[in-house]
């Protein structure tokens, strides 16, 4: 379809997006050159840009939406294909994307916008609003593993599986994957974030101050493009840990990681930032050394020992109502849509399908380091004008005669525990 629409439309974009770069080069690149060489459309590839350029002028992209600027950069195409895959894993900021670049580029031609995935976790999110509005601008298609003609026998394929994880067809990850039915699947969510339970509009007001802690984590690797500061916000009167801040740039230098970490610290003041904690693996230790050295910023590696333990805590810490983020934040829309990779998963370790998004694994190493396990809640003082506080203050007053009675038989004692001499005025209780 993208060959023949650019073939069609001279001087025309056609553009494939998915979550990542490199996740549109390993699906379609490939099959793009094939098709290409096949039936002759005499398309010009260029691997360094993953673009397709055909006779015509026309242009076929392929783009990664993790990276917001390398869509702006398409602002002013007349797009006349548009194909959004995978959309299941794509942030909710696509909706921003589709509304503001994508719908007003595909207005002239007039093109048209394709967004293909399975179902998520949740049912809510722009892909399941898409794919269930009934507006006849849009149009639905479904298939399931029994329409893949490259599954040779889907029944011994699935009989195989339900074999291997030792579950049923009613298994909810089952219905999703092979059947394409929407259904909310807990048990495959890494994350136990529920937007309803667990976001939050102003932060509550306190007697005392805020602490924070900054976490870090670096881009690197294939997927990890993106550099995430963020800020995890807890008050001493508290139990529940707050994640007030999020940073997340296209993969930059050292200095731009530190200039941006010491304006945080900075505006939080550096009395009240309790820790700076950073991704040491792989190339982060010789970034963290540099951020100590030249920045003087007091950063220290991130706890990293046991993720699951890691992500078990933040789990509870959800299901109680005792971390909270801002509906909007990156970690919000993405940590609901972070799953477990059943295929690769065994009963003795579990896989994260995909990669763990930047914020998501920043707010980990944070979590880890905040200090709002240390709160004591205060004993709650019973009401005067009840048995309780009538009995509770009989005691008192008791305790207090009895201090009374010890003092005046040792006042030596007495006064040095006090400080001050004590006078007997010869009245006794």
């Amino acid at each position: 379809m993208m060959l023949r629409t650019a073939q069609k439309y001279s001087n025309r974009s056609v553009l494939y997006l998915h979550l990542t770069r490199d996740g549109a080069k390993g699906i379609v690149w490939p099959t793009l050159k094939a098709l290409n060489e096949k039936y002759g459309f005499k398309g010009n590839p260029n691997e360094s840009d993953l673009t397709m350029t055909l006779p015509n002028g026309a242009v076929i992209a392929l783009r990664g939406v993790d990276k917001r600027k390398e869509i702006e950069k398409r602002r002013g195409y007349g797009f006349a294909l548009v194909v959004l895959d995978e959309c299941q894993s794509i942030p909710e900021y696509v909706r921003n994307l589709v509304d503001e670049v994508i719908a007003p580029a595909l207005a002239d031609v007039p093109g048209r916008l394709i967004m293909i995935g399975t179902p998520s976790l949740l049912e809510s999110g722009y892909w399941y609003e898409c794919h269930h509005n009934l507006n006849p601008v849009w149009g639905h298609f479904s298939w399931t593993m029994w329409d893949n003609p490259h599954i040779p026998d889907p029944d011994q394929a699935l009989s195989d599986e339900l074999e291997r994880r030792g579950i049923t067809e009613d298994n909810v990850s089952i219905q999703r994957e092979w059947m394409a039915r929407w259904l909310r699947d807990a048990q495959s969510a890494v994350f136990a974030f529920e937007p309803a339970a667990n976001c939050f509009g102003t932060l509550p007001e306190f007697r005392t101050g805020w602490n924070h802690v900054i976490a870090i984590d670096l881009g690197g690797g294939v997927q990890r493009d993106n550099d995430a500061i963020v800020v995890l916000s807890f008050n001493p009167e508290s139990p529940c840990c707050w994640l007030t801040e999020e940073h997340v740039d296209d993969k930059q230098d050292v200095t731009a990681v530190a200039e941006k970490t010491a304006e945080v610290r900075d505006r939080l003041g550096a009395e009240n930032v309790v820790a700076i904690v950073c991704d040491t693996g792989g190339i982060g230790a010789k970034v963290a050394l540099e951020m100590r050295r030249r920045h003087r910023l007091e950063v220290v590696a991130a706890n990293k020992a046991d993720k699951w333990a890691n992500i078990e805590m933040l789990n509870a810490a959800c299901r109680h109502r005792r971390f909270f983020a801002r509906p909007a934040s990156r970690f919000a829309t993405e940590a609901v849509k972070v799953e477990k990779d059943w295929d690769k998963s065994t009963p003795d370790r579990i896989v994260i399908k995909g990669h763990m998004p930047d914020v998501c694994d920043g707010v980990l190493y944070g979590y880890v380091e905040a200090l709002h396990w240390l709160y004591v809640p205060e004993d709650p003082k019973p009401k005067l004008n009840t048995a309780e506080g009538q009995f509770a203050e009989q005691q008192t007053y008791e305790e207090q005669l009895e201090a009374q009675i010890e003092a005046r038989k040792n006042p030596d004692a007495a006064w040095m525990q006090t400080g001050e001499p004590i006078l007997d005025d010869g009245e006794w209780p």
